[in-house]
């Protein structure tokens, strides 16, 4: 990750930076995938069948 040179301030802050990013972006990833199962299984626990029906169409 030797791109990550935005700022001045020396190896180790810019490996934090790097590191605070790529936190963040798997703590995104993980949320949407969590958010998706858990609205999933909302559904499915109301009945809502044209929910599930709507997105195996899609696939």
């Amino acid at each position: 990750m030797a791109g990550l040179q935005i700022l001045p301030l020396g190896k180790e802050a810019n490996l934090l930076l790097t590191w605070c990013i790529e936190m963040l972006a798997f703590s995104a990833l993980t949320f949407t995938i969590w958010t998706r199962y858990i609205i999933s299984s909302w559904m499915l626990n109301k009945g809502v069948n044209e929910f599930m029906i709507l997105g195996t169409t899609n696939s």
